[in-house]
């Protein structure tokens, strides 16, 4: 790959994008000859320009949105632009406080220093990343139809006229209403915190515990232990707190608990009657003793220095036998007298068990950390322990007979029933907390509060999940994989807060104290594409939305002459808004990152079925892992990122989309490497060098120009299938590595260029026309052609001419060839004068058909067979050998590999300057004939 290419590929890249826009080649409309084919990308936020990370997922939406029109589909591809909720708020207050990353990520989108001040302003901000994105993901030749291009909250008042109207039917329908839930709060922003609001912890839900109270001990003190495992409370052998720290005193139903600060206040965010009434220092109450509820055993109060005093009460229940931090814990404070028993002060604690689980020792916590003699300072690895126990007892395991209550149950129902029953007895309270640590996009770190008179969508409805079921039941899935997260995710989804108190959005139509927050404004936007293009020409305005008229354009109710009397509009524009939407509608595929599957992408499908007719819900979701850069992760958040238009910058349009492209498929996370986009280039180049030599080239048609259409037509077959399933980078291997692979072999072959090389060209060009929309189109016009390569059909595989014998025969000379080759290198600098290929002996070939025939009971007939005789042992040991390669299935004959290394050898011969001579096993005493089998001829160099 040379420079001057690359400055080639930028300079036709500008070239192409500015042709394109003159002529409005991606501008689409409804057009009743071509079926419809809808794909959407998520709205990016506008806190930041596009990075490599949504290039990964929207290069793939382009590449189908391209293959489909050259299909002969009617392929739209809308763009919006994200600004609702905290992502733009919080980033302007961290650019404000003049944070290290906010700043870095601005100066990284090529902010000045200078300018900074102005993104403190949040609408400053917006509007500015909204005008870099559109240029960036024009700049990598997106095909995107920018009239309906929009961004959310009141920047574009007709947007917040469709979320109304989407608000005002979802509360109709009773999928809206207040309640008193627990939610992961913001205390600066004083609002529940959504996933996309989240500098970190993205994905994190919230968790109930039950917080187990013991006592009293001798100072009447209660302790309030907040655990996961309820059912584990018989198992209990000491209790933990933080030495060296205070820990307040609250009262509650007339006990004085113990608890951290932190504790006493969650517990009073979510709404429980404590108050604080004193203090007292941890190290006071250690070895007091306190009761056990249901058992009531005593006992002691340890040190654990492992405690977090921000996490439950910072008080901890001991359960050595099952808890790995437990058992380590106590072999840290104390002496190991036996595999069960530690003594700590002249004490003994001994691990209860009291849960069975198949393929697990009895002290399950006990045995794993001795054996891997894990510490407490081992938190990893004791992390890693935990969960894997946790998980086993949960869903294998079973309580002891012997136990109250829950005696032989499994530990499923046991953890419910335990539960509830210290509730019951008042020796139980509830405590929400989240997974893991979440702070919001404005750097608070966030809690779990309890909201009273908050809005809510209620997807735990059994009438909602039902429908939501239905329409995964009729989806398609790209990966397959994914459709049980869906299906997982619709199970478990509870009422989910859909309204905070700051940010941008839109306001609840009917509690304008509300704003609707981020991925609750965000869930059938799709819908608005085709409404945004009636605005842009401007035809319709913000007054003009009133809700009957989403009502008409989206289900087709409603009366005209009335409807025009309301709102203002003509019946024409009614008409031809309700048929843009029909046409465009169900979304033919909407892609996007797995981590969306949770949240946005799952509530797209809720409110979709709870909105539109049946025979609009979506069609197909396609789900792609995280994008990395030469191995790193990219993360705004974190500072982590590279930026698209800088790659564009560097590498040109089309291998940066290239290399998005081939970077990955499936739901594993991908990798842009510039060693593959440098392998790429290099190929383009060839492409481009052999269409300045189609008027050379021989005429003759040879059996190495039936031999590379065939594997024209097979790669065909492949790339269309692949890109049916999104798989593109199978598609860009296949052409980039493959095909062109391919042709050097044919090349290395056949000397001077044949006729199928233009032929090989046209459909290599075509078939890249997706992947390298700019060089295709170049390359197009070099070819001779004034049209748009796009709007050629996409290449199909013609199956007639795969040829099977003729790329069997191919396949075996390749792998000769770099057998030689291989042996070459192990020879170093000694260069042979002379190579000999020996084709085995017949009798080989004819074990070979045996197997092929018979299989295993081929083995009989060799051992009574005459003709295998006088090498019976080495035929059946051949045979032994046959049975386990596949490759051997369709093997050539003697006599056609004979006459095939014929031909190979005046390759060979021009290649290496040596004499190549060729044998048969038979008619040669050459010592390396033993050696060959049935494609695989015997290689002796002189």
């Amino acid at each position: 790959m040379s420079d001057n290419f690359i400055s080639f590929l930028k300079k036709i890249g500008n070239k192409w994008q500015q042709k394109w826009a003159e002529a409005k080649v991606y501008e689409r409309d409804p057009d009743p000859k071509k079926p419809s084919y809808f794909a959407t990308f998520p709205y990016p936020y506008v806190n930041g320009s596009v990075h490599l990370g949504h290039g990964y997922t929207i290069m793939k939406v382009d590449a189908m949105i391209r293959y489909k029109r050259m299909k002969g589909f009617n392929a739209w591809f809308p763009q919006g632009f994200h600004a609702t909720g905290e992502p733009i708020v919080g980033q302007a207050k961290r650019v404000k406080a003049r944070d290290k990353i906010a700043l870095f990520t601005l100066k990284k989108f090529g902010v000045k220093d200078e300018d900074i001040p102005k993104f403190e302003d949040p609408t400053y901000m917006a509007r500015y990343f909204v005008d870099l994105m559109r240029k960036d993901l024009k700049s990598v030749g997106l095909g995107i139809d920018w009239r309906a291009e929009f961004v959310t909250t009141d920047l574009t008042p007709t947007y917040s006229k469709f979320i109304t109207w989407q608000y005002l039917r979802l509360r109709d329908l009773g999928f809206v209403g207040k309640g008193t839930h627990p939610v992961i709060y913001c205390p600066s922003c004083r609002s529940p915190t959504g996933d996309h609001d989240r500098l970190e912890g993205e994905g994190v839900s919230v968790t109930e515990m039950k917080v187990i109270i013991f006592g009293p001990d001798s100072k009447g003190y209660y302790y309030p232990c907040a655990t996961l495992r309820p059912e584990t409370i018989f198992g209990v052998t000491n209790i933990f707190m933080k030495p060296g720290e205070e820990y307040v005193v609250a009262e509650y139903n007339g006990m004085k608990l113990v608890m951290s600060e932190e504790a006493l206040f969650k517990f009073q965010e979510q709404l429980v009657d404590m108050k604080k009434i004193g203090t007292v220092k941890a190290d006071e109450l250690f070895h007091e003793k306190v009761k056990v509820p249901i058992i009531n055993t005593e006992v002691p109060i340890l040190p654990g220095t492992f405690i977090s005093m921000d996490f439950g009460t910072a008080v901890v229940m001991s359960v050595p036998a099952h808890a790995p931090f437990d058992w380590a814990a106590l072999k840290a404070l104390g002496e190991k007298t036996g595999i069960d028993t530690i003594r700590i002060n002249g004490t003994e604690i001994q691990a209860i068990p009291i849960i069975q689980t198949p393929g697990f020792p009895e002290l399950s916590a006990v045995e794993f950390v001795d054996k891997d003699n894990l510490t407490v300072d081992k938190e990893k690895e004791l992390e890693s322990l935990t969960k894997q126990v946790y998980k086993k007892e949960l869903n294998k395991g079973r309580m002891y007979k012997n136990l109250p209550i829950v005696g032989g149950k499994p530990v499923k129902i046991a953890r419910d029933e335990i539960g509830e029953y210290l509730e019951d007895i008042g020796k139980a309270i509830k405590l929400y907390e989240t997974e893991e640590p979440v702070v919001c996009r404005c750097g608070t770190k966030n809690y779990v509060k309890v909201l009273k008179e908050q809005w809510f969508l209620k997807y735990s409805l059994e009438e909602w999940k039902e429908k939501a079921r239905k329409a995964v039941a009729k989806m398609k899935f790209y990966p397959e994989e994914v459709r049980k997260q869906f299906e997982a995710t619709i199970e478990w989804l509870e009422d989910k807060a859909c309204t905070r108190k700051s940010g941008l959005g839109t306001r609840l139509p009917w509690d304008k104290n509300w704003i609707i927050e981020t991925l609750s404004d965000s869930t059938i936007y799709m819908a608005y594409y085709p409404i945004q293009k009636f605005v842009h020409a401007g035809k319709v305005k913000a007054e003009n939305l009133i809700p009957e008229v989403f009502d008409y354009v989206y289900t087709g109710k409603g009366d005209l002459d009335e409807l025009k009397k309301k709102s203002g509009l003509t019946k024409k524009v009614l008409k031809e808004m309700r048929k843009e939407f029909d046409y465009w509608y169900p979304m033919d595929l909407r892609r996007s990152g797995k981590d969306l599957i949770q949240n946005h992408l799952t509530f797209s499908i809720f409110h979709h079925v709870a909105l539109f007719p049946e025979e609009k819900w979506p069609l197909a979701f396609s789900v792609n892992g995280m994008m990395q850069f030469e191995g790193q992760r990219m993360s705004k958040s974190k500072g982590v990122l590279t930026p698209l238009s800088e790659s564009v910058e560097y590498f040109g349009a089309d291998l940066v989309r290239l290399g998005l492209l081939g970077a990955g498929e499936g739901i594993d996370d991908a990798n842009f490497r510039e060693a593959d986009v440098n392998s790429y280039a290099s190929r383009l180049e060839k492409l481009n060098q052999l269409i300045e030599t189609l008027d050379d080239i021989d005429q003759e048609w040879l059996p190495i120009d039936y031999w590379l259409q065939s594997r024209l037509q097979r790669s065909l077959k492949k790339i269309n299938e692949a890109f049916e399933n999104i798989l593109t980078r199978t598609v860009t291997i296949e052409l980039m590595h493959g095909l062109m692979n391919d042709f050097r072999w044919y090349e290395r072959r056949r000397g001077k260029l044949g006729p199928v090389t233009k032929e090989f060209v046209t459909t290599m060009i075509k078939a890249l026309t997706p992947l390298t929309p700019h060089f295709s189109e170049e390359m197009w016009r070099k070819l001779g052609h004034d049209s748009f390569i796009i709007d050629e059909a996409y290449p199909q595989a013609n199956e007639e001419l795969i040829n099977e014998d003729i790329e069997r025969t191919e396949e075996f000379l390749m792998k000769t060839y770099d057998d030689v080759n291989e042996i070459l290198k192990v020879m170093g600098k000694h260069s042979p004068k002379e190579l000999h290929l020996i084709v085995a002996d017949k009798w080989k070939y004819e074990v070979l058909q045996l197997i092929n025939e018979q299989g295993g009971k081929a083995m009989g007939v060799i051992a009574k067979d005459s003709r295998f005789k006088e090498n019976q042992k080495r035929a059946l040991q051949l045979a032994k050998q046959f049975m386990k390669d596949k490759s051997l299935k369709n093997p050539l004959t003697q006599e056609q590999e004979y006459q095939a290394l014929k031909d190979l050898s005046v390759l060979l011969e021009n290649t290496y300057g040596f004499k190549v001579e060729i044998h048969k096993a038979e008619e040669t005493e050459l010592e390396k004939k033993n050696l060959a089998i049935p494609m695989r001829p015997g290689i002796q160099f002189k």
